[in-house]
């Protein structure tokens, strides 16, 4: 069984920090574990009510060999679970609104539009959906 060193460990949280910094995730917590894991390479527990997060990287990998760019690899998959937590936590309200769940879509599309493409693009294309949306309902009404 291949274990994960303190070094991978290190180069794990750099870039779950380097992602948060990078993706506007400064609202959240980031707590981290290097501890065993008999299933997962890595796993993410959220709250979201409060923007707290615990990451852990396991210490031993069943199923491959841990190399530095697997291990950056595993960071960038929990944070990309960190980025979606919002809406995955929301999904499982028992009582959600579709209003509510549009705007938690529409959050989590301006933030990838942010980390693909730039805030500035991310901005305008999110104005123009809104005056898009604004100019439907004005038709609706009217």
């Amino acid at each position: 069984m291949a274990k994960t060193t303190e070094e991978h460990y290190k180069i794990f949280v750099d870039e779950c920090m380097r992602l948060k910094e990078e993706w506007g995730l400064n609202d959240w917590k980031l707590f981290f574990e290097h501890e065993k894991d008999e299933d997962n390479r890595a796993q993410i527990w959220t709250d979201v009510l409060n923007h707290a997060v615990v990451i852990r990287l396991s210490l031993n990998w069943h199923n491959s060999i841990p190399t530095n760019e697997l291990v950056v690899n595993t960071a960038r998959h929990e944070m990309i679970h960190l980025l979606f937590s919002p809406l995955h936590h929301l999904a499982g309200e028992r009582f959600i609104t579709p209003d509510q769940l549009k705007t938690e879509s529409e959050r989590l599309t301006r933030q990838l539009m942010s980390i693909l493409f730039g805030p500035f693009q991310a901005e305008v294309l999110s104005t123009d959906t809104d005056q898009e949306a604004t100019h439907k309902r004005r038709e609706g009404d009217g």
